[in-house]
C-alpha cells in the first residue's frame, strides 16, 4: 500500500455529485486501485489479505460508493463481499469511520433491515461520520475445510475473514488520518464478527469504540450447545444449534443438534468468549439488547460482557431497549438509540 502521508485532507472521498469520481481520484492516490492489503504480521499474525476488485454498482441504492472486495486467509477459500461506503456532505468534517455488519449470514447491509435502521445511519452520515456497510457474498462462517476432526476451529477460524476486512478498512480510511475515530457496531452474528475480530486477531487497538448488539451469541458455544444448568439463557434453540453445526460443516444432525460431548470441547473452544485475548486496554465496550428479545444472544452476550470485566476492562457498560426485537436497529426506537450512542461515543480515543 502506497505510504504517503502527505495526502491533502481535501481529496478526502466526500459525497458530492461527482462522489465517484472524488473516489476514484482518492483509490489512486492511495493505490487502492490494485491494492492488496498485507496487515502487520507481527501484530496480527492470523490476518489475511484483502483485494480492492471493482467498483460494483449493483448495491449503490442507498450508497455512495459500493466497492466489491476479496479476501483470502490461509486455509480457507477465498471470500467476496461488498462494502458500501456513505460519505458525509462536503462541508462536513469528518470525524471518524464506524464499520457496521450484520446478523446471519452477514450477507445484508446492516442501514437495508428497516427504514428505521437507514435513517439512524443516515443520522451518523449528517453528523459527520463515514459509514462503512459490510455484506458477505456467501455465509461469512461458511468454508469447505469445515470438519469434526479438530484441525478446524470454527468461528474462531472463519473470522479471520471479518477480521481483514476491519484491518483494510482502517488502513484505507483512517490510516491517512489517524486523528480521525475508527469505531464498529454489529448485530448478532455481526456482532460476533467483531468480537473475534478484537479477541482472536488483536485488533482492540485498531478501534475507538466497539458497540455489540444481540450479542455476541456465541460467548460460550459449549454452555449453549450442551445446555448447562444455572445457563438457561444462554441455551440455543434448535434452529441457532443448527447454524452452529453448519460452521462445522454439518447441515443435519450434528454435534450441537444431538448434544454428542465428545465434541464440546471443540465447539467451546470456538467460541468468541474462549482462547482469545479478552483485554481491550481503553476501549468502550457498550453492549444493547433488546427488550423484546427471546433469543439465546441476549444471554450469550450478557456473559461475554461479564468476560470482559472480569478480563480487567473498566469501560464495559450495557443498555437494554425497552421493546425492541432481536434486531434492535428495526425497531424505531432502538435504531435511534444505536445512532445517539455512536455520536456520543465514537471519537478518538
Amino acid at each position: 500500500m502506497n505510504n504517503n502521508t502527505n495526502i491533502p485532507v481535501a481529496l478526502f472521498p466526500t459525497r458530492s455529485p461527482v462522489g465517484p469520481v472524488i473516489a476514484w481520484l482518492f483509490l489512486l492516490l492511495v493505490g487502492i486501485a490494485s491494492l492488496s492489503i498485507s496487515p502487520m504480521a507481527a501484530a496480527s499474525p492470523g490476518l489475511g489479505t484483502v483485494s480492492f476488485v471493482s467498483f460494483d454498482g449493483t448495491c449503490l441504492r442507498r450508497g455512495d460508493d459500493c466497492w466489491l472486495v476479496e479476501v483470502k486467509c490461509s486455509g480457507l477459500d477465498d471470500l467476496r463481499g461488498n462494502l458500501r461506503i456513505n460519505y458525509p456532505d462536503y462541508a462536513v468534517p469528518v470525524k471518524g469511520v464506524v464499520l457496521l455488519t450484520e446478523g446471519g449470514s452477514g450477507n445484508t447491509f446492516w442501514g437495508s433491515k428497516t427504514n428505521a435502521a437507514y435513517n439512524a445511519m443516515k443520522g451518523m452520515i449528517k453528523d459527520g461520520y463515514i459509514t462503512v456497510e459490510l455484506a458477505w457474498k456467501k455465509p461469512w462462517w461458511a468454508d469447505s475445510s469445515a470438519t469434526l476432526d479438530g484441525s478446524f476451529q470454527g468461528y474462531a477460524d472463519v473470522s479471520c475473514r471479518p477480521a481483514s476486512i476491519a484491518r483494510y478498512v482502517k488502513d484505507v480510511f483512517v490510516t491517512y488520518f489517524p486523528d480521525r475515530a475508527y469505531c464498529a457496531t454489529g448485530t448478532s452474528g455481526g456482532a460476533t464478527q467483531i468480537a473475534f475480530a478484537l479477541s482472536h486477531y488483536g485488533l482492540h487497538s485498531d478501534f475507538d469504540f466497539f458497540m455489540p448488539v444481540s450479542g455476541p451469541p456465541v460467548a460460550d458455544i459449549g454452555i449453549g450447545c450442551y445446555r448447562t444448568p444455572g445457563h438457561e439463557s444462554m441455551w440455543y434453540s434448535t434452529g441457532t444449534s443448527q447454524t452452529i453445526d453448519q460452521v462445522f460443516g454439518v447441515d443435519r444432525q450434528g454435534p450441537c443438534v444431538v448434544k454428542d460431548e465428545y465434541y464440546r470441547s471443540l465447539y467451546t473452544n470456538s467460541s468468541a468468549g474462549v482462547g482469545g485475548d479478552l483485554l481491550f486496554p481503553g476501549l468502550p465496550v457498550h453492549f444493547v439488547f433488546g427488550g423484546g428479545d427471546t433469543t439465546s444472544a441476549v444471554g450469550q452476550g450478557e456473559h461475554y460482557a461479564q468476560l470482559l470485566i472480569d478480563a480487567g476492562n473498566g469501560l464495559v457498560s450495557s443498555e437494554t431497549v425497552p421493546d425492541a426485537p432481536h434486531n434492535v436497529h428495526a425497531n424505531f426506537y432502538g435504531a435511534e438509540v444505536l445512532r445517539d450512542r455512536i455520536l456520543s461515543e465514537c471519537r478518538k480515543r
